[in-house]
């Protein structure tokens, strides 16, 4: 009996450890995330989010209409300021399954995208493709945007990671925020392709609109 106990107490101290040790970990990476944000050269953030994990982060400056996109994957920390004009497609991935998306319809946006597809951006998606589930419980929501950067024209934000029931709080709270994100970002796509709608047609010709995709 004395030897299960001891069994069982190891096992937990042990869990409860990793556990520890992870949120340490993240703690620390949002902290890193939110000094890097606040060096972003001409950017002040209106909203943000910091990834689950802290290993990403998004922000927006809406009076100067540009986005701060930073990366912290195995501590190789990199940030970049964008311009709206310069995300090309939004979606939100569930287990791995785009659940909704949105792309730039306009032809200069088009152009952009096409091109990057031809560069190996369908390699990089290929990272979380595959169909939506379908199940009870849920593993990941991820937000995925592509931008004008043939260099690095993926970021990647996860809202939530863990095996939580879909009619969890967690798992509405993280859908949500995601969500959020998407419609923010759909309200700049919107505009570009507004802009470029002004400066290719026509009088008389009627304006492209951008494509809202629902799987």
């Amino acid at each position: 009996m004395d030897t299960f106990l001891w069994v069982v107490s190891i096992a937990l101290f042990s869990f409860v450890y990793l556990i520890v040790r992870k949120l340490i970990r993240e703690s620390s990476g949002k902290k890193k995330l939110e000094q890097e944000l606040a060096m972003a050269p001409y950017f002040k953030a209106t909203q943000k989010y910091i990834g689950a994990g802290g290993e990403s982060c998004i922000a927006v400056d809406e009076d100067k209409k540009t986005f701060c996109l930073i990366s912290n994957p195995h501590k190789n920390i990199s940030q970049r300021v964008i311009s709206y004009r310069d995300i090309l497609s939004v979606e939100i991935h569930e287990d791995g399954g785009a659940v909704t998306s949105t792309s730039r319809a306009s032809q200069a946006g088009g152009a952009l995208l096409g091109g990057l597809a031809l560069g190996g951006v369908g390699v990089l998606i290929g990272g979380l493709s595959g169909s939506s589930k379908t199940s009870n419980t849920i593993e990941r929501v991820d937000s995925r945007i592509t931008v004008n950067d043939t260099k690095s024209p993926i970021h990647d934000i996860q809202f939530w990671g863990g095996q939580v029931n879909r009619n969890s709080p967690f798992y509405i709270r993280s859908s949500k925020e995601a969500r959020h994100w998407q419609g923010l970002i759909e309200v700049f796509i919107t505009k570009a392709d507004a802009e470029d709608a002004m400066s290719e047609t026509e009088p008389g010709e009627s304006k492209k609109m951008p494509r809202f995709n629902i799987k």
